[in-house]
């Protein structure tokens, strides 16, 4: 029996060890289970032993009753002071070793504990923030070919792409490039040097965005950050489109499930009729002969 606060769960384990994995695979996948706990096997010398895995946070702590056990390592919250030790320290905790917006617009991780003062410095990195633009690029140019090699409409040469023509792709061409293009707070990805070419790939002029980085001339938080912002227009955008149950690629999805289907059913009225035909006119040839 396993307790994590006010829920409860009961793991049985029987049998030789390949239907004890079966029972373990069937706990950790219930959907309906009341805690958050996880079970594995390990072998020690040839003894299998139990380990039981929650969430990390003093709030996921368990105990487990009805067989024996040892615990190998409580669950508890990563803890920082904010200050000098004194009444005027801030003590904070985090159930895991991130501490979200701990200062707006920043999260911190911690990775060990430290008796002495730590600083954390808070400052722009040129490198990393010009990486990621240049990571956005390229992803925009990866998912434009694939696009590209999808929709060929070939020639004597080359195969016509199997999405060639789709109103679909289409669409969502236009608004992902629209949103590459658009103005968000004021600001726009030219004004950072993301630039279009002939072709409509992206590329990212490094001189113009190094200016926009070091000189302030861009406000890049209102580009990037933030409602209304390049990025959260991308994901509003994206989500609709994306959505596992209700979105235009779904929707299309299940056209094509139900096209296939029906071709599916016809192919098998066909062979019937064929079938059946067949089998008459191989009757009718042997009487024939006869």
């Amino acid at each position: 029996n396993i307790q994590q606060g006010g829920n409860a769960d009961t793991l049985n384990l029987n049998g030789d060890i390949d239907t004890i994995l079966d029972q373990l695979a069937d706990f950790n996948n219930d959907q309906t289970k009341n805690t958050n706990i996880s079970a594995s096997i390990i072998s020690n010398n040839g003894n299998y032993q139990l380990i039981l895995e929650g969430e990390t946070g003093s709030a996921n702590n368990f105990t487990v009753t009805g067989a024996p056990s040892t615990e190998i390592q409580s669950a508890q919250d990563a803890s920082i002071q904010i200050g000098s030790p004194g009444a005027g320290a801030q003590s904070l905790t985090s159930s895991t070793n991130t501490f979200n917006n701990l200062v707006p617009g920043y999260d911190i991780t911690v990775e060990g504990v430290s008796s002495d003062p730590v600083d954390v410095t808070i400052a722009n990195d040129p490198d990393a923030t010009t990486q990621k633009v240049q990571d956005l690029v390229d992803s925009y140019n990866s998912v434009l070919q694939t696009i590209g090699q999808y929709t060929a409409t070939g020639n004597e040469n080359e195969r016509r792409g199997i999405l060639a023509g789709d109103s679909l792709v289409r669409s969502v061409t236009n608004q992902i490039n629209n949103i590459f293009r658009g103005s968000f707070n004021g600001e726009r990805l030219f004004n950072v040097g993301v630039e279009f070419d002939e072709t409509g790939s992206l590329s990212l002029n490094s001189t113009k965005f190094n200016d926009a980085l070091n000189n302030g001339n861009v406000d890049l938080d209102k580009l990037f950050l933030g409602p209304n912002s390049f990025i959260d227009s991308l994901d509003d955008t994206l989500s609709g489109l994306l959505s596992f149950n209700n979105s235009a690629f779904a929707s299309r999805k299940e056209f094509f499930r139900l096209t296939i289907e029906r071709i599916e059913d016809r192919q098998f009225r066909l062979e019937e009729t064929y079938n059946s035909l067949f089998d008459r006119y191989v009757v009718q040839f042997s009487q024939m002969n006869n």
